[in-house]
Formats: structure tokens, sequence, C-alpha cells
């Protein structure tokens, strides 16, 4: 690879439209032509220059191959409209010349300026607007500290503070004396305008902390409601009953982070509320949902409805959901459970805002976009607000709305339940003449497509040139904010010493796992205080022994002790199974004495070699995935180690084993797109083959296959 800079530019120059490769000079730099077919990386460098210190950060933007010459201008005025205080930009394109990675197209059609989704946007165009935002976001996320705390925010987080917030109109019902202790929090009131009128209740009151919330060309489609309060029970039930509401969605558990956020307003059996006699008649578990059926009756009635009530835990306060799948299961299962002719749907977290009005925008937007093909979150969520105070809570709630919905119309439902799994295998492999592709080919084509969004992100430490000599390849680089820090080896700056390595979530926890490359010479002893700091109670080597030595140096003793800078690993026992070998290591750091070793077991893919594209035994990488877990469930507070060349094009693969199988256990789905987009999140080079992605369903099917039948799957 040859990296080499293209253009230097100063701040008053960014409004001029510029070209890659068209061969002029920019402040005394060659713009030199792109060789057609080959495929290059672009970064873009921003320097600054405040209180008479430099300050720089770079931003990836992604990759392409060279066909036509590629415009940066849009990318150079969003950077312009989010920094205000740049000196210069430079642009650095560097060539990549193995063929991993498809086309990084840009789109001509959508500029880039803040308030993009201010208008209705095509559906098909959705990405490359988000891509647009994001760019503007990444650079503005690098200015969050003192030089910069008066810029202005970029992107999705400028238009959400562009809606209107607070109390836009009169609430003087929710405000009397009288009704103030049936709001649960003091700033969150209904409109008098929009709030429910209960005809009739227990407390004599017509007052219920709820608003009617309109729907996509659906008047008083929803009712959105604070989770109820003891004292409100009763008129919760009544409203359920007045508005002959089919569906419940509930977003929130009753105490989170040792507060209560909702009383439990269901019975356990049958229980009378004020008039209304509520009897649960089952519970089931989908997934991340729990469905309570309720009966309800009126006392000195005959007349009975039934209730579903849709609970959903996956979802912090004030915060997103990490998985969008059971998020988009929800809404499917609430569409389906909202039978003809019944009232509105009531959907309530704790204060009937945040969680609630989110949901309620997903909703919207999914509804909008299936039947005119446009969307439009801005205008969605300010009309929301005019039915209800701070409807989609804060910044993180709004940026998600765009994320989720963006996965929805590019991936769609994708999760499948485990007694299904054979059959959805079986049309996966179906061809269709018409498209040319097969299941696997549809799913993997609309994951490259939502790559492009992740790999925009920001690798400002990574670039720095002291760094630079520590990654083995230029194009593979940790995000700034997904990487571990090495606190106990410190530059001369006193910064945290780097490393290329990032977290990766599981199934169940978050960075539970660190995906890295292979140690070289120089990040010897880095890795293994990688392994130390972090617990790393288990080291996942995904080659064999002979082939990790074609990439530099083997860096665990095959026998006896062996130093690694402060760092002495001494190998204990060894084992082996079918396709995979282990082997116990003992590691101390020679300046703790007094700190207890770390036992740690290093586990070593043997049926991957270098000339094959994949494992040659699927069952011995599930196996390993079993093992590790075991080992990590055993040591708390620990973490699992994955290697491989580069970090991404073998690890990814362990990684995505380790989701789905914990999916089958703990969700009883197999969603493999979801899995690898929550990896690539975090490394957009995991997976990088439709190869490995169909190779993530023979680990779920060689998973499932260990137990008697798919029903006792747990």
């Amino acid at each position: 690879m040859t990296p080499y800079t293209a253009a230097l530019l100063p701040a008053h120059n960014l409004t001029e439209s510029i070209t890659l490769g068209d061969n002029q000079h920019y402040g005394g730099f060659l713009n030199s032509p792109l060789i057609p077919n080959r495929n290059y990386s672009v970064f873009v460098q921003v320097t600054s220059k405040w209180k008479d210190q430099d300050k720089s950060s770079c931003v990836s933007l992604g990759l392409f191959t060279a066909e036509t010459p590629v415009s940066a201008s849009h990318v150079i005025a969003g950077l312009v409209t989010a920094l205000l205080l740049l000196l210069v930009v430079l642009v650095l394109a560097v060539l990549w010349r193995t063929g991993f990675y498809r086309k990084f197209q840009r789109t001509e059609e959508i500029p880039l300026k803040s308030g993009l989704g201010k208008r209705d946007l095509p559906a098909d165009k959705l990405l490359d607007a988000v891509k647009m935002l994001r760019y503007q976001e990444i650079c503005d996320n690098e200015g969050e500290n003192e030089e910069n705390a008066n810029i202005l925010p970029a992107g999705r987080y400028l238009e959400y503070k562009e809606l209107p917030s607070g109390l836009l109109y009169p609430c003087k019902i929710g405000e009397a004396e009288e009704n103030r202790m049936k709001n649960r929090y003091k700033k969150v009131i209904p409109y008098d305008d929009s709030r429910v009128v209960l005809s009739s209740s227990p407390s004599g009151s017509d007052y219920i902390n709820a608003s009617y919330i309109d729907g996509y060309r659906a008047p008083k489609c929803y009712i959105a409601a604070q989770g109820p309060l003891p004292e409100t029970v009763a008129d919760f039930w009544s409203m359920v009953w007045q508005e002959r509401s089919s569906v419940i969605v509930m977003l929130t558990a009753l105490k989170e982070q040792n507060k209560v956020k909702c009383e439990c307003y269901w019975p356990e059996h049958t229980q009378t509320y004020g008039d209304i006699t509520v009897s649960l008649q089952q519970v089931a578990q989908t997934g991340a949902i729990t469905i309570r059926s309720f009966s309800l009756k009126r006392v000195q009635s005959t007349v009975q409805m039934t209730v579903e009530q849709l609970h959903y835990l996956d979802w912090p306060d004030h915060g997103v959901p990490k998985k969008t799948d059971g998020l988009l299961q929800l809404v499917e299962q609430m569409n389906k459970c909202n039978t003809p002719g019944s009232g509105a749907i009531i959907v309530h977290c704790s204060a009937g805002i945040g969680r609630t009005g989110t949901f309620v925008a997903l909703d919207i937007l999914l509804k909008m976009a299936k039947t005119v093909k446009k969307v439009n979150v801005f205008g969605c969520v300010h009309q929301l607000r005019k039915n209800r105070v701070n409807m989609v809570q804060n910044k993180e709630q709004y940026a998600f709305l765009y994320d989720v919905l963006l996965e929805m119309l590019l991936c769609g439902m994708t999760s499948v339940p485990v007694p299904h799994i054979e059959k959805h295998l079986s049309h996966m492999t179906k061809w269709d003449p018409h498209t040319q592709m097969d299941g696997y080919d549809r799913e993997f084509q609309a994951l490259e497509k939502m790559t492009e969004l992740y790999q925009i992100y920001s690798c400002s430490e990574a670039t720095k040139p002291e760094n630079q000599k520590k990654n083995r390849s230029s194009s593979i680089l940790p995000g700034d904010d997904c990487r571990p820090l090495l606190l106990s080896q410190l530059t001369r700056d006193g910064a945290p010493v780097y490393i290329n390595a990032v977290f990766v979530h599981s199934n169940c926890l978050d960075d539970v796992v660190i995906a890295t490359q292979l140690p070289m010479r120089e990040t010897l002893e880095d890795f293994w205080s990688l392994v130390w700091e972090y617990k790393c109670a288990s080291v996942v080597v995904m080659h064999r022994a002979q082939d990790v030595l074609q990439f530099g140096l083997r860096f665990w003793p095959h026998k006896g002790e062996s130093h690694y800078g402060s760092f002495t690993v001494a190998a204990t026992t060894k084992g082996s199974g079918s396709g995979y070998r282990w082997t116990s290591l003992s590691l101390r750091r020679e300046d703790e004495p007094l700190h207890p070793s770390l036992e740690v077991k290093l586990w070593q893919l043997d049926s991957w070699p270098l000339d094959q594209d994949l494992p040659q035994n699927p069952a011995a990488l599930v196996t390993v995935i079993g093992e590790v877990e075991r080992c990590q469930q055993q040591m708390a507070g620990s973490h699992i180690l994955v290697t491989c060349s580069d970090g991404a094009s073998r690890s990814g693969l362990f990684c995505a084993g380790l989701m789905v199988c914990d999916q089958i256990r703990s969700d009883g789905m197999v969603d493999v797109s979801q899995a690898v987009r929550l990896l690539r999140k975090r490394r957009c080079q995991f997976i990088p083959s439709k190869a490995q992605y169909s190779f993530c369903y023979l680990m779920a099917q060689k998973y499932l296959e260990s137990f008697e039948t798919y029903g006792n799957f747990k």
C-alpha cells in the first residue's frame, strides 16, 4: 500500500468543488489521477488552532473502487458546517491493493447540510442521507471538549436541537392542585386539548396522565401514557376499558437502577381495580418480549374484552436498545395484536415520552415508508411533540430512530424462531432467477449496504504517526470509542499506550470480547498487557501454530517459560480435541510480584489452514466457543480475547458464532444478520464474504444438533 496526500485546503477555499484524482495541485500537493479498478481508502484530517495550540482529528470516509472521478465537495462542505473553526483539511487517499472490499459509492443527489430530515425523503435515499449526517457528527463528537464547547451540534444532533421542547400548549387540568399527585414527573403533563378524558373513574376525576397521539393518516391511533402510580392503577384500567384498547405496549421495567419506574398494575391471577376485574389468562415469551393476555370484565356486566400486554425489557431508561431485532419484532407483534375495530394502542414507559415517543415514531415512520416510500424523521417527531411534551426525549433516541428505520428498510425482519430454522435454511438456498440471487445473497448484500454507514467512524488515535507502525493494515483501524486502553503502560505524554484492538458485544454481555491482530515484535508486550489488564481468561487463536509463524513470531511458549517485556508466560498443561488444541498458561507481571498470576487458556483452531476460505470443521469452532464461554463464566469480570492475522478476517467468525449460539439459548431465535450488524458496528471488516456469512448459519445448525430436539435447546 502507498499512502499519499492528495490535497491541502485552507478554510476559505472549502466551498470550492474538489474531485479526487483530477491531476491538479492543491496547497503544494498533486491530486494524482486514480488508477481504474483499484481500491482506495480515504481519510480527511481536520486541523484547527485554539489558544495557540494545534488540534487535529482524522475521519475515515470509507473505501471505494476507482471507476469515475469522485467528487469530494459534499464531504468538505459538511465538515465546514460541523466545525466552523477549520483551518485546513488534509485529504489522505490510501491505495489499498487487496481485493477485500466492494465499491464504496457516494451520492450526488443528497446535499451535505444540516436539516436533511426536515423534508420528506425518498426511503431509498435514507442511507445516503444518514451517511452524510454521520460525517458531520463524527467531527462534532471529536470536538466535545473545552476548546469546542461553543460549536453547534451537527447532523442529527442539530436537527434534534431545533425541535420545539418544553410545554408548548396549555395544560391547566394536569397542573391543577387536585391532579398533581397523579403525575409521576412534575414536568411531564398532558396538554388540555390532547389529554385522555375519563368518562368515569373510581376516583371521580376525569384526569389521567395520558395523551392521544395521531398515527400515520390515523387520528388518535395511540395513547402515550406514564407508567401507572399506585393511586392511578384503577384509572389506567378504566382508560383501557373506555378506549376499547386491545394492546398495551410496556417499555420499562418496574424498577430500574433501584428507582421505581412503574407500579405493577396487573394481577398474578385475578383482581378488581375500581369497577374493572382483570384476569391473567396466559403468559408467553417470544425473544425479548413477554406477552401477557388479560380478560377484562366490568363489575355487574357480562361483557368481556381481551387485552394483550407486550412487555419489552431490552430498552434502558434515557437510552436506546443495543439490538434492533427485538424492537422490530415488538412493532410487528403490536400491529398483529391490534384487532380491527379496537381502540387506540396504549404505549407507556415511565414518563411516557422518551421510549414511548421513540417507539411510536418508529411505527409511524415504517407505515409512512410502506405507504408512500418516503420518510421524515424530523417532521414526525415535531408532530408528536404537538400531542405530548418532549416526545423522543434525547438526541441519542432521535439518532437511533434513523438507525433502526434504516436497518428495517434495508435488512427487514431477519430473526428466525429456532423451531423454524430448518425450513428457513431450505428457503435460503433457493435460487431466484429474476434477481440472480439466493437468500444468502440477499441478506449479505443488504448487510453490505448497511456497512457503508459503519465505515464512517473516528480513528484519530490509530492514525497518529507514532501508532501507525502498530497496525498490520492501514485499512483495519479501531474506532476511538470502542478500543481498549492499556492503562498500565503510558506514553511519554502520560497517555495510555495504543493497541489495535476493539471491544465486541456478545448477545447478552457488553464488551465481553476483545478482537485484536496477531502481535508484532514491537507490540508483543502490549498484547500480553492487554490480556493482563482485561483478565482474558481465554485467548482464541484463529490460526494453526505453524501458520502463526508466517505472520511474524510465536507469542506463547511451546513449553517452559518465555519472557515478553515485563511479562512471564509459563506453559503448564496441553490438550486437544477434534479440530482444535489448547494450552494452559500462567501469566505474571514481573513488576507486580505480589499480584497473583493470571491463569489463561489458549485455544488454537487447527482446522482452518491459511489457503482455505472457511474452517474445515464447523463443529470444532462451535465446541471451542462453548468451552471459552464456560471459562469466561467461571472468572468474574473476565474477557475473551480472539486474534487472527489482521484482527478481523477470521476473528469475526468466532464472534459471530459466539453471538448466534447465545441467541439460540437466550432468545430462542437465530438472527445472523443482526449479529453481523452488531459486529460490524465495532469493526466493519468482520465477516467479509458471503461464504463466511453462510457459515454462520451452519454454526447455528451444528450447535442445535448438540441437543436431542430443537424444542429443548434451552
